[in-house]
């Protein structure tokens, strides 16, 4: 390429540091993310320890009354669980679950148990599934008394025991769920503003043209400006992806809902393996991100008409996250991995979650990349048509 490459670049580098809007909202993610995560952890976590459960209980025939004492009495003499009985006539018990004043109905009745559980909030149906697991252990341990006292042994009841060991993988995590959603549209929105300035605001200013009649070659101006926008879409993915490690290690509630795990919820789980396949992906969809925001902008003749392109080009990018967000990941092809934005969402998820092929991954990034070089070249045929140079 012929003339000033460096020149120009150092020129709209420098005037995007100058811009202090365009400097500030990179850093946003570094703020707002920490801030909305520690937020959520610290509410879970406040749920968690101050949720008291309360409960109505009833029993209407005579003949259960015996049984009815010795459960219940078991399960309100348990002070770690927070267990509170209360006294509401059997008229309003429901209306009291539905307003969460109780978490749970328990009426019990020809020595049948029937429990109702509150749907009030997910905090209330957690604890709600802790005190029905701790009522079948105390109903076990009532049908074990009189065979205990008979010499019987209750486990020659039960030829097989059943233990849930710890899930493999982090398909199903708040991390594997969010975090590919969140950077893709980071990725995507990072240098949105610096490409519209460069190309259609300086249409507008009248400095394009004047440019262009410059020794430069429009090589030259195209790769310098391709080249900033690049430069802020991989400032955007760097600062996107520190915002998230920040959040998750602020607390051990934090690093929970984003999958880490319980006994040690700052550990990320994943081997330099996956997070340098994870960077790649990302700067791999920098590349495509920086080159469809080149086109876009230079074919937009007004600032107004760039942003509107560029705002749906978010938008996409925001319904295609959410879309698939929640889609299993076994079964994917690798003929889907050559559909743009998809194959990088899909395949952070499946790095995320361990599941990912080493193919799939190098599917993602070569069409990436082909698609940028095909993107580019539109962006230089376009660049040499003077007529979509006029505003």
């Amino acid at each position: 390429m012929r003339g000033n490459f460096g020149l120009i670049l150092k020129k709209e580098l420098t005037d995007i540091v100058r811009d202090k809007r365009s400097f500030i909202m990179l850093f946003v993610p570094v703020i707002l993310f920490p801030a909305m995560f520690l937020l959520m952890g610290s509410q879970i976590e406040k749920n968690g320890q101050e949720k008291q459960f309360t409960y109505v209980a009833y029993c209407d025939t005579q003949e259960d009354r015996a049984l009815y004492d010795q459960i219940f009495g078991a399960l309100d003499s348990d002070e770690s669980a927070r267990i509170q009985r209360l006294d509401i006539p059997y008229d309003q018990a429901e209306e009291a679950l539905r307003r969460g004043d109780a978490l749970a109905m328990l009426e019990f009745q020809s020595g049948v148990l029937t429990y109702t559980s509150s749907a009030s909030s997910t905090a209330n149906q957690a604890i709600a599934d802790e005190i029905y697991k701790m009522i079948e252990q105390i109903n076990q341990a009532v049908a074990e008394q009189p065979l205990q006292q008979q010499g019987i042994d209750f486990g020659a009841l039960r030829p097989m025991r059943m233990q849930k060991a710890a899930s493999v993988g982090t398909g199903s995590s708040a991390m594997a769920i969010i975090a590919p959603m969140l950077l893709v549209m980071l990725i995507m929105n990072g240098g949105v503003s610096v490409a519209v300035d460069l190309f259609t605001g300086e249409k507008e200013r009248g400095t394009f043209e004047s440019l262009l009649t410059t020794q430069t070659s429009r090589m030259s101006i195209l790769a310098a400006k391709f080249a900033s926008t690049l430069c802020v879409s991989v400032a955007s993915m760097t600062l996107s992806i520190l915002a998230y490690l920040i959040s998750f290690s602020l607390s051990d509630s934090t690093a929970m809902m984003l999958g880490g795990g319980e006994q040690n919820g700052a550990d990320l789980g994943l081997g330099f393996g996956r997070i340098v396949g994870i960077l790649a992906v990302c700067l791999s969809l920098s590349v495509f991100s920086a080159s469809l925001l080149t086109l876009l902008a230079l074919h937009a003749r007004t600032v107004k008409e760039a942003q509107s392109q560029t705002s749906l080009l978010t938008v996409f990018a925001s319904l295609l996250g959410g879309a698939v967000a929640f889609k299993e990941l076994s079964g994917v092809s690798n003929l889907s991995m050559l559909i743009p934005v998809y194959n990088v969402i899909m395949t952070i998820k499946m790095l995320f979650a361990d599941m990912a092929q080493g193919t799939q991954v190098a599917v993602t990034i070569v069409s990436c990349l082909v698609y940028s070089a095909a993107l580019l070249m539109l962006s230089t045929r376009l660049l040499k048509s003077e007529k979509m140079l006029r505003g």
